[in-house]
């Protein structure tokens, strides 16, 4: 993924300043400007990039009238942009709010714990974007818990609408703290994020916009660190695409293993925790029905990088009662489970487990 990310800024660097700066995209955190303050350039929230964030008060937003755009953007490097964002309150009003979570510090405190809030529909229209696929995270949790939640819909993206709020637990949670679309940009470079009340009000905090393929693995893990292994790492567990059902992209990694041992993918809706079952030295981190991924050409070996991948086809997802298809909306949990040794003895070991929502 790294290196994904170093070939996007390298290729930015090759084009004339201004599509260099437009082409890396853009961070804005919105809130009374001095409070928390924006995040550093090193948070890099729920896209897990780093670059500079765009401070836009919302104090001056209300009091400027509506539509208001905030001009002056930087990119990811800092690099001035032609980048507009345009805030329009469609007429059902805005105002500023924060509320210092006490689980929230940092950059997640900077982000999440002041934002704009509406009575009704608002639209953000950022412009000046090369032309591109992107990925659009929009923050619209409330940092005190609130039950407000937000509906967000960026025009013209193949994911559906998602409703973001609900009980927050200080981190960044898909559905809880933000959302997160696809789209292709054409030519004028415009992006239109809309925003409706999907219970009590709406609310935003802030919005990260990145190329596409440059944000951070897809899931979140859980049951972290697993047991080390033989070759003194923690087994981990990652994936890469898309969260998208109808792109049918999703390709689990399973790194820092042993070299030259095999394993397989296991799958589950249900987390679980048992320790060392089947005299494993590991962790198995599912419950429920599990499924394996031990099919033709599905079990692999770490070889001599400690590492395998499996490309899923989700249309034929293996569970106990057989194959079945994921769906929108579904949460899967995943684990990898290989062979170790310990002082030369056979035996095995899992990594950490993934959870990922598919939209």
């Amino acid at each position: 993924m790294r290196s994904n990310l170093l070939f996007t800024l390298l290729c930015c660097a090759l084009l004339a300043p201004e599509q260099a700066a437009a082409q890396a995209g853009v961070f804005v955190d919105l809130g009374p400007a001095g409070i928390h303050g924006a995040p550093s350039a090193a948070h890099g929230a729920a896209a897990g990039i780093a670059g500079f964030w765009n401070e836009i008060d919302t104090d001056a937003i209300g009091a400027g009238g509506f539509p208001f755009t905030a001009t002056g953007l930087v990119d990811l490097s800092g690099a001035g942009t032609g980048i507009t964002v345009t805030f329009d309150d469609l007429g059902s009003g805005m105002d500023a709010f924060l509320y210092d979570n006490p689980a929230t510090s940092g950059g997640v405190d900077a982000l999440l714990d002041d934002l704009a809030f509406f009575g009704g529909a608002a639209i953000l229209e950022v412009r000046g974007l090369m032309p591109g696929r992107y990925e659009v995270f929009t923050y619209a949790t409330t940092p005190d818990g609130a039950p407000h939640e937000t509906r967000v819909r960026v025009i013209g993206s193949p994911d559906p609408s998602q409703d973001v709020g609900g009980p927050f637990a200080g981190g960044y949670a898909l559905g809880v703290t933000h959302a997160r679309h696809e789209i292709t940009v054409g030519p004028g470079g415009t992006v239109l994020i809309r925003l409706d009340v999907a219970a009590e009000f709406m609310s935003v905090n802030g919005f990260q916009i990145v190329p596409f393929g440059a944000a951070a693995d897809l899931g979140a893990t859980y049951c972290s660190p697993a047991v080390l292994n033989a070759s003194g790492d923690a087994g981990e567990i990652s994936a890469l695409g898309s969260a998208r059902r109808s792109s049918n992209d999703v390709t689990l990694t399973a790194s820092s293993l042993p070299q030259n041992q095999f394993g397989f993918f296991l799958n589950s809706q249900t987390q679980g925790f048992v320790v060392a079952p089947g005299g494993s030295i590991g962790n198995l981190c599912l419950g429920g029905s599990i499924g394996r991924y031990a099919g033709p050409g599905q079990v692999l070996s770490s070889g001599a990088t400690g590492a395998f991948s499996l490309a899923l086809d989700l249309a034929i997802t293996p569970t106990p009662s057989g194959l079945v298809s994921i769906s929108p909306g579904e949460t899967w949990n995943f684990q990898a489970w290989y062979r170790d040794t310990v002082l030369g003895i056979p035996i095995s070991n899992f990594t950490d487990g993934l959870a990922i929502t598919f939209l």
